[in-house]
């Protein structure tokens, strides 16, 4: 089902250009002064590279919580369940007002 949404990469190449534009040439964001509750979720072995600036960005939100997976590619395979859960319980703590910083790798 997702494979027949993404394809033909063809039809979407101007688009991917542009996205490959303007993210090269962004400004760092201040990720200091963010105050919104963040979750940060990424694996290793995603060929787009989001580990590192996922970690990265949890490092640099206060109260951000990282985590990380060492394999699954970029849709996460085979931790869709834990991944559901863990959202579940950030959006939970968030609603009983819990809302200590962790990090989890």
């Amino acid at each position: 089902m997702m494979l027949e949404s993404i394809l033909p990469v063809s039809a979407r190449r101007l688009g991917l250009k542009n996205d490959a534009a303007v993210t090269s040439t962004l400004p760092r964001y201040d990720l200091e002064h963010i105050v919104a509750p963040t979750l940060a979720i990424s694996v290793a072995d995603d060929l787009f590279g989001t580990f590192d600036a996922a970690r990265y960005t949890a490092e640099h939100i206060v109260g951000a919580r990282f985590i990380g997976y060492p394999n699954g590619g970029h849709v996460l395979v085979g931790h869709q369940e834990d991944v559901f859960k863990q959202i579940a319980t950030f959006l939970s703590l968030r609603e009983t007002g819990d809302v200590s910083p962790t990090t989890a790798d």
